[in-house]
Protein backbone atom coordinates (compact mmCIF):
# COMPACT_ATOMS: atom_id res chain seq x y z
CA UNK A 1 0.00 0.00 0.00
CA UNK A 2 2.51 2.71 1.47
CA UNK A 3 4.89 0.99 -1.61
CA UNK A 4 2.56 2.83 -4.80
CA UNK A 5 3.20 5.99 -2.38
CA UNK A 6 6.58 5.97 -1.76
CA UNK A 7 7.26 5.18 -5.31
CA UNK A 8 6.87 8.94 -6.81
CA UNK A 9 7.89 10.25 -2.88
CA UNK A 10 11.35 8.39 -3.92
CA UNK A 11 11.70 10.84 -7.09
CA UNK A 12 11.06 13.68 -4.87
CA UNK A 13 14.68 16.20 -4.98
CA UNK A 14 16.68 16.18 -1.61
CA UNK A 15 15.95 19.11 0.59
CA UNK A 16 19.18 18.74 1.78
CA UNK A 17 20.66 22.05 0.04
CA UNK A 18 21.72 25.16 0.60
CA UNK A 19 19.58 27.22 -1.04
CA UNK A 20 16.73 27.72 1.28
CA UNK A 21 14.76 29.32 -1.92
CA UNK A 22 15.12 25.90 -3.79
CA UNK A 23 13.95 24.01 -0.56
CA UNK A 24 10.57 25.85 -0.44
CA UNK A 25 9.62 25.36 -4.32
CA UNK A 26 10.28 21.81 -3.82
CA UNK A 27 8.24 21.80 -0.44
CA UNK A 28 5.44 23.87 -1.92
CA UNK A 29 5.17 21.36 -4.80
CA UNK A 30 5.39 18.60 -2.46
CA UNK A 31 2.38 19.74 -0.40
CA UNK A 32 0.33 20.83 -3.52
CA UNK A 33 0.78 17.15 -4.65
CA UNK A 34 -0.53 15.89 -1.78
CA UNK A 35 -3.41 18.07 -1.28
CA UNK A 36 -4.48 17.25 -4.79
CA UNK A 37 -4.34 13.61 -3.83
CA UNK A 38 -6.61 13.13 -0.82
CA UNK A 39 -6.75 9.63 -1.25
CA UNK A 40 -3.09 9.33 -1.08
CA UNK A 41 -2.74 11.88 1.83
CA UNK A 42 -5.33 9.70 3.57
CA UNK A 43 -3.60 6.46 3.39
CA UNK A 44 -0.07 8.02 4.44
CA UNK A 45 -2.03 9.59 7.53
CA UNK A 46 -3.45 6.30 8.62
CA UNK A 47 -0.08 4.02 7.90
CA UNK A 48 1.70 6.19 10.65
CA UNK A 49 -0.18 4.29 13.20
CA UNK A 50 0.87 1.07 11.74
CA UNK A 51 5.14 2.85 11.68
CA UNK A 52 6.50 3.31 15.04
CA UNK A 53 9.47 5.07 13.59
CA UNK A 54 7.30 7.66 11.85
CA UNK A 55 4.85 7.42 15.13
CA UNK A 56 8.04 8.74 17.01
CA UNK A 57 9.12 11.08 14.40
CA UNK A 58 5.93 12.77 15.14
CA UNK A 59 5.14 15.29 17.80
CA UNK A 60 2.45 17.08 19.81
CA UNK A 61 3.74 20.81 21.25
CA UNK A 62 2.02 23.84 22.52
CA UNK A 63 2.69 24.97 19.32
CA UNK A 64 2.77 22.58 16.92
CA UNK A 65 1.49 19.36 16.63
CA UNK A 66 3.66 17.28 13.55
CA UNK A 67 2.92 14.31 11.66
CA UNK A 68 5.63 11.81 9.97
CA UNK A 69 4.17 10.97 6.72
CA UNK A 70 7.67 9.92 4.80
CA UNK A 71 11.16 9.09 6.05
CA UNK A 72 14.46 9.35 3.48
CA UNK A 73 16.85 10.49 6.07
CA UNK A 74 19.44 9.82 3.47
CA UNK A 75 17.71 12.36 1.04
CA UNK A 76 17.55 15.09 3.70
CA UNK A 77 13.42 14.27 4.18
CA UNK A 78 13.04 13.23 7.99
CA UNK A 79 8.96 14.22 8.04
CA UNK A 80 6.18 15.93 5.90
Amino acid sequence: MLRAAASWLDHVPSLDLDDLREVQRISHALLDRLARDRELLTRLVNEVLHDQERMDASRITLLLNRLSLYQAPNRGSRSA
